[in-house]
């Protein structure tokens, strides 16, 4: 599952691993994935969700970043949920209070990661209410998040950012819901040659 950031070759699993041993729950143990070229042969340090999403074929979850690559320590993280059975959108919510003065713009980390498909992108959208009647919206429009962010060396971590756009003060509480992530599909173009790999996290894919 996935490539070796070293070299581009395919990773394998190098270690034991059964599905009953991971606790959901928990923050995940760090295991080794191996570089099957021989020539490379790296350790590549993957979170245990990882080998989850490979062996259960849960190719499109949610999960917790990796402590060290958490921006918030001691708190709650919710994984993002939907509201509804008929829900397009799985709601995120923000770790820690975030204050916002008129006509102002906030970078906050969830301290969550999503897994997908290869064809598949996640789009991050305001929630109508907040906008509506808050005037919180998202700087960037709409975020998109891509398959390899996850595997990026933030661990994938998503950022929002929030941005005021009333002329009054606003308080957003810790764990309340701001934006709301759907899993689409894309196409690509039949001469498409991008072979490039993610290396880098938040904003590394270059302004040309």
């Amino acid at each position: 599952m996935g490539t070796c950031a070293i070299c581009g070759g395919k990773l394998y699993w190098s270690g034991d691993f059964t599905f009953e041993d991971y606790d959901y729950e928990g923050e995940g143990l760090v295991s080794n994935w191996k570089c099957s070229n021989e020539d490379c042969n790296a350790d590549v340090q993957f979170t245990v969700e990882d080998k989850v999403a490979e062996e259960k074929q849960m190719t499109r979850m949610f999960a917790l970043v990796k402590e060290e690559h958490r921006k918030h320590h001691g708190v709650v993280i919710n994984k993002p949920t939907r509201g509804t059975k008929f829900s397009a959108g799985y709601d995120l919510s923000i770790p820690v209070q975030v204050v916002l003065k008129p006509n102002e713009k906030k970078l906050v980390f969830t301290d969550v990661k999503a897994y997908m498909n290869d064809d598949e992108v996640l789009k991050i959208y305001p929630r109508s209410g907040l906008a509506t009647k808050q005037g919180i919206i998202l700087a960037n429009i709409v975020p998109v998040i891509d398959k390899d962010y996850a595997y990026s060396d933030n661990d994938g971590n998503i950022g929002l950012c929030l941005w005021n756009t009333s002329e009054q003060l606003v308080i957003l509480e810790a764990g309340q819901r701001v934006a709301q992530g759907i899993f689409e599909k894309y196409y690509i173009t039949q001469d498409d040659e991008a072979n490039e790999t993610r290396t880098s996290g938040f904003g590394s894919t270059g302004t040309n």
